[in-house]
């Protein structure tokens, strides 16, 4: 018997040690000791969709050309447009109303789109849907874009024709 009342005994001793020990801190714990009060706020905040884009080519030309050459140029691959969002997204593409030279003009209908040259869609003047998506993360997502130009016969011969194309990116 007398080992475990040494064995209650050493336990007994540890036990009180660790209580003071505990009361010791308690004792030295400011907060413990002070009387205190709190209270708490909340941090809000609104996470706004956004778009951003680039047309990683900003110009593309097609040089010279003539209508006895082929029923269309083309031009696979002509640009590429990046497009960074945190949210669903919608590209949509546009065009001058004509490809100009001075006051020569002609039709930006003359001019079709694709993005995988197997589907193609006239250019307009009115935005038209090329793509939707969702979010990107921060390299973006490419989009290729190709085009294909007509021209015809009675097309008044002039150097520098040019029409300005936009893209504009839409969220939500």
């Amino acid at each position: 018997m007398p080992k475990v009342k040494t064995k209650i005994k050493k336990i007994y001793n540890k036990a009180i040690i660790l209580l003071a020990t505990c009361a010791f801190v308690v004792s030295t714990n400011p907060i413990a000791n002070a009387a205190s009060s709190f209270d708490t706020h909340t941090i809000t905040f609104d996470l706004k969709g956004g778009i951003e884009i680039d047309v990683v080519q900003p110009t593309y030309g097609f040089g010279s050309v003539d209508p006895w050459g082929s029923p269309y140029y083309s031009a696979e691959n002509a640009i590429t447009v990046n497009v960074k969002s945190n949210t669903n997204w919608t590209l949509y593409v546009k065009g001058d109303q004509y490809f100009t030279s001075g006051t020569n003009q002609i039709p930006i209908s003359r001019l079709s789109w694709s993005q995988d040259n197997t589907n193609w869609n006239t250019m307009s003047s009115i935005d038209s849907q090329v793509t939707i998506g969702g979010p990107t993360g921060s390299s973006g997502t490419n989009v290729g874009m190709e085009y294909r130009l007509v021209i015809q016969y009675d097309d008044p011969v002039a150097d520098g024709y040019q029409a300005t194309i936009t893209y504009t990116g839409v969220t939500p």
